[in-house]
């Protein structure tokens, strides 16, 4: 027997699309006051926002004759026909969220409207009107939702701890706050402050105040387009990535999504600067044409659609990739580079623990805090030159001013009175640490008189080798290793790319042809694939059924089997790849020539090095091998001076 169900389960079920856990109800919540046009957003959280969640802003408001509307399912400001989802600009559009969070929560909203000389207060419990006033309200909007789930206990037991559901709502902030930098965004958890930014408009500024120094220092500007698609914003140096994608951010027309084409085309445009399983730091922002986009293919907007993902592909990977050009990259030898990073520290679990009721603070003492970004930065020594080492005791890394307590008992009294000075001296500049990120950012990193520079080579020290793999260079106060197999692959990687630039790549005719035997799926992709081929040196043929025929193979792949280069291309290409431009191909095959490169463990000559070194000059990146490893390091001789104690900190 069909039947239609009562609105009240229609609303349940609705709320189980749209509401998954309380991070659910903060975008909601936010999202709405961002489309506002609030320039001010509080958000108070209660056990990790399953007790209570409370949003305030100081947008437009509710007008009193619209405040039951809004709760309507599907009541909304922001369309009023379908043709209106190919020019929609707003977070929200299909009116859903306040019926959806009034239908599994005790809800209470206070609005008010500017021109209003009394706001309203509307209480709705489990879709349940419950009373309707007129209360005294500054304008804009605060709505509190306690309980959530109350009235659907089965949901409950799928939320996690209330701790770990605290961080996925940090998170949420940090995501919009991202990309809505003239717009401050607090974020208090159980009485204490968790995230907080100016609102002064500065991505940079945002940036560090949610990551810390350290990350905001090492950013490079992207500014790019590819037809009618503009790709702005930020992306890390190489040091920063880590071990999962979590600090992969990105924004299509302000919204924060996921999409696949856009991941795979940052991982790509990295490919050579990061290890693999290492991902990158981005915060890029997409602006594309809304009537090619549909936004409107997942319950909580975190997917969508673009007409034209080749496009797409080739705007986010060229931008990036020019990003990175030509810029230096040799990391200190106390970088943490390719294992996992330090360098954000995310909320304290005891910042999401519920705490006794007179510890707790309500949003309107909150106004009159000062921000406390130092939580979310990393724990490294005050006023101490970017990239310098953290200084060593005889129990490992310093993390403090009593690291060397053991060894100021054994110094004179004036030199103890100088060490104290010092470090208040330290403490007093952390309060310039922002200016002088921003200073630093600003600064130009291309390359004059870098180490890798054919100003510096004349003036290089090669020492030796060490290990029959690294070799000792000094130049301009600073030690340089030099690893001798991972430069001799950029060397081989950046010369067939030079080559394939230039049109010069040159084919060797195969007699009789070689036949290659295939599944359907490595020769659909071979033959989707052919043009690109052909113009990289394979001449290819289909020979029937799912043979494929190798007339012939590049002579450019410095020595290397072309028939194994060939066959590790199938494999590459079986694997499901979408999307595969020229530049990708060309890179891919250029990485699998590096196995021609000299090893580790395997002795050269001072002529060779030089050579070697010389030929780094003459590359675009010379700084990471083709699988992000980098090809040289370096040590000051004011941190040898550290390791050694000449200087204390």
């Amino acid at each position: 027997m069909i039947r239609v169900l009562d609105q009240k389960t229609i609303d349940k079920i609705a709320a189980g699309e749209v509401i998954e856990r309380p991070m659910s109800v903060v975008k909601e919540l936010v999202e709405n006051s961002v489309d506002a046009g609030a320039t001010s957003i509080t958000v108070e959280i209660k056990d990790g926002g399953t007790s209570m969640i409370r949003v305030t802003d100081n947008g437009c408001g509710i007008p009193k004759e619209e405040v039951k509307t809004a709760y309507l399912s599907h009541a909304t400001s922001k369309l009023t026909e379908i043709e209106d989802l190919n020019s929609m600009m707003t977070l929200g559009f299909r009116g859903e969220a306040l019926s959806t969070i009034a239908a599994v929560t005790e809800t209470e909203m206070i609005t008010k409207v500017r021109d209003a000389d009394t706001g309203v207060r509307y209480v709705i419990h489990g879709g349940r009107e419950i009373s309707l006033d007129e209360v005294g309200a500054p304008d804009g909007t605060t709505i509190v939702a306690r309980n959530l789930f109350y009235n659907t206990p089965a949901r409950l037991k799928y939320l996690k701890s209330n701790m770990t559901e605290g961080a996925y709502i940090s998170d949420l902030m940090s995501h919009i706050a991202l990309a809505e930098p003239d717009i401050r965004f607090r974020l208090i958890a159980n009485g204490k402050s968790v995230l907080e930014t100016s609102g002064n408009g500065s991505l940079e500024e945002t940036v560090y105040q949610i990551y810390g120094r350290d990350i905001a220092k090492s950013l490079l500007p992207v500014d790019g387009a590819t037809g009618n698609i503009r790709v702005t914003g930020f992306v890390g140096k190489p040091f920063l990535a880590k071990g999962n994608r979590s600090f992969e951010n990105y924004y299509v027309n302000k919204r924060y999504i996921k999409s696949p084409v856009i991941t795979r085309a940052i991982e790509e445009a990295y490919k050579t600067y990061v290890m693999q399983h290492r991902f990158p730091f981005t915060v890029l922002f997409f602006s594309l044409p809304m009537e090619d986009c549909d936004i409107n293919v997942h319950p909580a907007k975190r997917e969508f659609r673009f007409s034209d993902e080749k496009t797409l592909f080739s705007a986010c990977y060229h931008a990036v990739a020019d990003a990175l050009a030509n810029r230096e990259m040799i990391p200190d030898m106390d970088k943490d580079y390719g294992q996992k990073s330090k360098l954000y520290t995310p909320p304290k679990q005891e910042d999401f623990l519920p705490k006794a009721p007179s510890m707790a603070r309500s949003a309107d003492s909150f106004v009159e805090e000062k921000p406390e970004f130092n939580r979310s930065m990393p724990s490294s020594g005050a006023g101490r030159p970017a990239g310098s080492s953290a200084g060593f005791s005889a129990a490992g890394p310093s993390a403090g001013k009593n690291s060397f307590s053991m060894l100021e008992a054994m110094l004179p009294d004036s030199y103890r009175e100088k060490l104290r000075e010092q470090q208040e001296k330290d403490a007093a500049e952390k309060n310039t640490d922002l200016q002088h990120t921003q200073a630093e950012f600003r600064q130009e990193t291309l390359l004059d008189d870098a180490y890798l520079s054919r100003n510096a080579l004349p003036h290089h020290r090669i020492i030796g080798q060490v290990f029959r793999t690294y070799w000792i260079t000094e130049y301009d106060g600073c030690l340089y290793l030099m690893d001798q197999h991972a430069a001799h692959e950029k060397v081989n990687y950046e010369t067939f790319l030079a080559e394939f630039r230039k049109r010069a790549v040159v084919s060797q005719q195969i007699f009789p042809p070689r036949v290659f035997h295939l599944s359907a799926k490595e020769k659909a992709a071979v033959m989707e694939y052919r043009e690109i081929f052909e113009k990289t040196g394979f001449e290819l043929e289909d020979f029937g059924g799912n043979d494929i025929s190798l007339r012939s193979v590049p002579v450019n792949l410095i020595g290397l089997d072309g028939f194994e280069i060939f066959q590790e291309f199938i494999a590459y290409l079986a694997e499901g790849i979408t999307g595969l431009t020229e530049d990708i191909f060309v890179h891919k095959l250029a990485t699998m020539g590096c196995k021609a490169a000299i090893k580790g463990n395997q002795t050269i000559s001072f002529e060779e090095a030089q050579i070697l070194i010389e030929k780094l000059l003459t590359l675009d990146n010379p700084y990471t091998c083709p699988h992000g490893r980098p090809t040289i390091i370096r040590m000051t001789k004011e941190e040898l001076d550290k390791k050694f104690k000449r200087i204390v900190e």
